[in-house]
């Protein structure tokens, strides 16, 4: 090393990349594409959301959190 604390030392460099490093680079950029292509759905959600006209009531309406209003329609249920 020309410089620092270990001035003086001889030290070992590598160059190049190992298959491991290969490997990792491959996962990293799939695991980025995914993440892109989410994050890109998730806008597109975003963006109906904020200009929707449906009913907000209606975008949570579920199954679950129906409360018939009276006999004939608890067969709904």
């Amino acid at each position: 090393m020309p410089f620092g604390p270990d001035k003086g030392k001889s030290l070992e460099m590598k160059y190049g990349c190992r298959c491991e490093d290969k490997a990792i680079e491959s996962q990293v950029l799939e695991r980025r594409k995914e993440l892109k292509k989410l994050r890109e759905k998730e806008r597109l959600f975003e963006v109906f959301d904020q200009n929707s006209l449906i009913n907000s009531d209606l975008r949570e309406a579920v199954f679950g959190t129906y409360h018939p209003t009276n006999r004939a329609r608890k067969g709904g249920k």
